[in-house]
């Protein structure tokens, strides 16, 4: 990628800060690409493409991957799925969050109902033959 933007500016002869108000970027910005720590967005890489065209350069045919290499796959998985399903889902995913959130209200409250009877029997001699127990290891 920076290699384009490093022969746009070649060929305009226009100076990082002059690139960079052309793309609509900042000058960090470039300097993070040109170091491999970040990559452009499909926006940015249109507005290579566009000013390579004003400029007489011809911008590459192939199609930019807009997904990491280790998204691809899921990105082709999730492809092959029609809309209703992953609609659908969507709507299973919401209802076990909402079920899983009802589950762990009522096992906070147990354990506070089996806390509660531990404290009251305590009070008792014969409370400790009862040997309340946690229901779940912490």
């Amino acid at each position: 990628m920076w290699e384009r933007v490093e022969k746009l500016m070649i060929k305009t002869g226009k100076t990082w800060a002059e690139t960079a108000k052309l793309l609509d970027i900042s000058i960090g910005t470039m300097g993070m690409v040109k170091t491999g720590k970040r990559n452009f967005s499909r926006k940015i890489l249109y507005r290579i493409a566009e000013a390579e065209r004003e400029a007489g350069i011809t911008p590459p045919e192939e199609p930019v991957n807009r997904f990491p290499a280790g998204f691809q796959e899921a990105h082709n998985d999730l492809a092959a799925m029609t809309e209703a399903d992953r609609a659908e889902i969507s709507r299973l995913g919401h209802k076990i969050v909402r079920a899983t959130a009802r589950v762990n209200a009522a096992h906070d409250e147990l354990m506070a109902l089996h806390q509660r009877m531990g404290d009251v029997l305590g009070k008792y001699p014969f409370g400790s033959k009862y040997n309340l127990k946690p229901l779940v290891n912490k």
